[in-house]
C-alpha cells in the first residue's frame, strides 16, 4: 500500500486543499499544544502545521515518509508506525488523523485498537480531530467509476468497485511512470471501509470520548445525510 503510488501521489493529490484543511485545525487547536499527526502520508500537512505546534507525525508507508522528510526540510519527529499499535512515552494535546486514513481500517476490532491508542496518548480535555469518506460518498462518487490522470511524467487509472454489502471499497490503480529506460508499470490496490456515522459515534463514547461534533466536512456546519466527508471533533 503507498509503494509505487507513493511516487504520484502528490501530482494526483494536486486538487487537495491542505491549506484549507490546515485552517481548520489551527481554528480547533491552541498554538504551541503538542500534537500528534497520524498517518500523515508524504507530509504535506505536516509541512502546514509544524511550525505552530510541537508535532509528531507518523505514517506505515517507508516511502510516503521518504517523500514527507524530504518536503519538510529539518523535521526530526517524523516515524514509522502502525495506527493500531502506534506508541509514544508522552501523551499529546490533540491527535489528528485525516484524509480518509481511518476508512482504511477494515474491522471494528481494529478500530477500537484504534481509539484506544488515541485515548492513551491523549492528554485529559484533548482533541481527537479525525474525518471519513461516508458511505454515501462511495455509493454516490466512487461506485464502479473509472478515474484516470495523465500527466507529463506518468499515467494512471483508478478502478473502484463498491461492495455495498461488506462496506468496503475496492480500489485498483494501475500506473505508468517515467523513466530513463522508459515507461515502468506497476499495480497497486487499496481498500477502505465505509462505517455508519452512528456507529462510529457510539464506539467513541465507549472509549472515553465525552464530547463529539460531527461537522461536514472542514466547514463549521453540521453533518448531514449527503455529506460526502464527516469530520469528527471529539474531546477525551
Amino acid at each position: 500500500m503507498y509503494k509505487s503510488f507513493a511516487k504520484i501521489y502528490d501530482k494526483a493529490m494536486e486538487g487537495y486543499d491542505y491549506p484549507y484543511v490546515a485552517d481548520f485545525i489551527k481554528r480547533h487547536i491552541k498554538k504551541g499544544s503538542e500534537v500528534l499527526e497520524m498517518a500523515c502520508g508524504s507530509g504535506s500537512l505536516t509541512k502546514l502545521l509544524e511550525k505552530e505546534y510541537e508535532l509528531s507525525s507518523f505514517d506505515i508507508s517507508e516511502e510516503m515518509l521518504k517523500i514527507a522528510e524530504e518536503k519538510v526540510k529539518g523535521f526530526k519527529n517524523f516515524s514509522k508506525q502502525d495506527m493500531r499499535s502506534f506508541s509514544y512515552d508522552k501523551s499529546f494535546d490533540a491527535i489528528i488523523c485525516l484524509c480518509d486514513s481511518i476508512n482504511y481500517i477494515l474491522k471494528e476490532d481494529q478500530l477500537i485498537e484504534v481509539f484506544e491508542g488515541v485515548k492513551k496518548h491523549l492528554k485529559d480535555g484533548g482533541l481527537f480531530i479525525f474525518d471519513v469518506n461516508t458511505i454515501y460518498n462511495f455509493e454516490e462518487n466512487f461506485s464502479d467509476e473509472i478515474f484516470y490522470e495523465d500527466g507529463d511524467d506518468y499515467f494512471y487509472v483508478w478502478d473502484n468497485f463498491y461492495d455495498s454489502e461488506k462496506t468496503l471499497n475496492y480500489y485498483s490503480l494501475i500506473i505508468f511512470r517515467k523513466e530513463e529506460s522508459g515507461y515502468e508499470k506497476s499495480y497497486e490496490e487499496h481498500v477502505e471501509r465505509a462505517y455508519d456515522i452512528d456507529s462510529l459515534k457510539e464506539i467513541l463514547l465507549k472509549n472515553s470520548f465525552k464530547k463529539i461534533e460531527i461537522r461536514d466536512s472542514y466547514t463549521d456546519l453540521p453533518y448531514k445525510k449527503d455529506t460526502e466527508r464527516a469530520v469528527f471533533i471529539c474531546q477525551k
